[in-house]
């Protein structure tokens, strides 16, 4: 039999294929013999895993894909596959009641094929008090009621087809909040943007830059273009580890008078250029205003646990700790979310969708690990806190540079730790709440919309 590797889109329709087709499932697995398959091409012995999987013998599946050399594959065919494993699957790991066997599946495959993912190695960290490592962010005494300012955006979080970017309105709700003249404006408005008066200032998404500078536009030009209305010109990147953005903000980082970045470990801002520049507010806004979702939770002696967000190739740790966490029947109830696809609402109604979801568990599980190993702060860390939920989090040293570990939020840094500290959650209810109530007053008083709206007339002060 040939031992030619096949496409990537095939080996995955060979191991999925017999999931459909419970007939030809059968009958595959009843002509399953261990001593023939060692002969038998990459894709042969995927169908035989489908099948093996489709009647239910575990065993064999898992003693076939143990043997499997997928080193032929390269890394990027492997991440692609546990990806799509993962999405095509995901209903019958978190809807089914009966997900053992799916689980026990998806487990077997994704540490054969990406063992770095599911044995994960800890970092080691340097041992500080976490209350030395607090940054100190300036805030103004007072804000001018009379700033005027525009934010551009860019639309979509993927391109067209995906869902709608909630952040360009998170922002300008917030500085408006205060009582400015703030109005967010859409991605191609800049270009043809002009005025007879003299706005703030313009804050301007670096995807939206990066997107006239791929399309040959000078970048350069038009900001300077741009300034001709604006005191101020500010950039912000919302996804800090999104590297195809610095090469662009290293060439205009003279252009501008400040970058924001949302955490206190974006490498970026250690450039000597942008010192004197940097803006390391955590908060984009968004849910101060709800009060009604943050007080309306149950009674904390009935803790409950959610995890809320997407598991996609760039956050790919997530499928182990979902998996392993549904292995170990830990207690997490999980809402998948996918922002590369149109969810058919309006800004306002997603958010808000977005917001009850999180608000809905006692304690929000967060995830933090990326595809290539850093931990980042992610949008979860600060909403969480914000509606006053309890926040559970993978170990990530930027955290400690703006809430205190034990105080404010709990952390856990391996499947054993998260267990024990979920365990300690339920036995300990009013501790728990404690510290959700604490971090929430934190919040308050130095990352709501308020204090951004403080830190914004700080830098137009300048």
């Amino acid at each position: 039999m040939s031992k030619s590797i096949t496409p990537l889109d095939n080996l995955i329709n060979s191991f999925a294929y017999p999931l459909f087709k419970p007939a030809m499932a059968q009958s595959l697995a009843s002509q399953y013999c261990t001593t023939e398959i060692d002969g038998c091409s990459l894709d042969q012995k995927m169908l035989s895993a489908g099948a093996l999987l489709a009647v239910g013998r575990i065993d064999d599946y898992s003693a076939l894909i143990e043997q499997i050399d997928f080193s032929q594959l390269s890394y990027d065919d492997r991440v692609t596959f546990v990806a799509t494993l993962f999405r095509s699957l995901q209903k019958n790991l978190f809807v089914s009641q009966n997900n053992e066997k799916c689980v026990e599946a998806l487990l077997c495959i994704t540490r054969a094929l990406l063992p770095s993912l599911m044995y994960p190695a800890q970092a080691e960290q340097k041992a500080l008090d976490a209350k030395e490592k607090l940054i100190h962010l300036p805030y103004s005494a007072r804000i001018n009621p009379h700033i005027k300012g525009i934010v551009f955006f860019r639309k979509f979080f993927m391109g067209p087809g995906s869902r709608l970017h909630e952040f360009g309105l998170r922002i300008q709700k917030c500085l408006a909040s205060q009582g400015w003249d703030v109005s967010l404006h859409s991605p191609d408005s800049i270009q043809s943007f002009s005025t007879s008066r003299i706005f703030d200032f313009a804050l301007i998404d670096i995807a939206l830059l990066n997107a006239l500078n791929l399309s040959g536009i000078s970048v350069i030009e038009e900001l300077k273009r741009i300034r001709t209305w604006f005191r101020k010109v500010i950039v912000v990147e919302p996804d800090p580890w999104c590297a195809e953005h610095v090469p662009l903000l290293e060439e205009i980082i003279e252009y501008i008078d400040f970058v924001w970045g949302v955490t206190a470990d974006w490498s970026f801002l250690d450039q000597r250029r942008c010192h004197g520049k940097a803006s390391l507010f955590p908060n984009v806004g968004g849910f101060d205003d709800m009060g009604a979702e943050r007080d309306a939770l149950g009674n904390w002696d009935n803790c409950t646990f959610g995890f809320v967000g997407s598991i996609g190739i760039p956050n790919l740790p997530r499928v182990y700790w979902a998996l392993e966490s549904l292995h170990r029947k830990l207690p997490i109830s999980y809402v998948i979310t996918d922002p590369g696809k149109d969810d058919g609402m309006d800004l306002e109604t997603s958010l808000s969708l977005y917001a009850t979801l999180l608000a809905a568990s006692h304690v929000n599980v967060n995830y933090v690990r990326r595809l290539d190993g850093s931990h980042m702060l992610t949008g979860r860390t600060i909403e969480t806190i914000s509606l006053k939920r309890l926040l559970l989090q993978e170990s990530c040293p930027s955290m400690n540079a703006y809430f205190t570990k034990g105080d404010h939020f709990l952390e856990f840094s391996d499947i054993e730790s998260l267990g024990s500290a979920i365990e300690f959650i339920r036995s300990h209810p009013k501790e728990a709440q404690m510290i959700a109530s604490e971090g929430y007053e934190y919040y308050n008083q130095h990352y709501s919309a308020r204090k951004l709206v403080e830190h914004f007339q700080v830098m137009l002060d300048s």
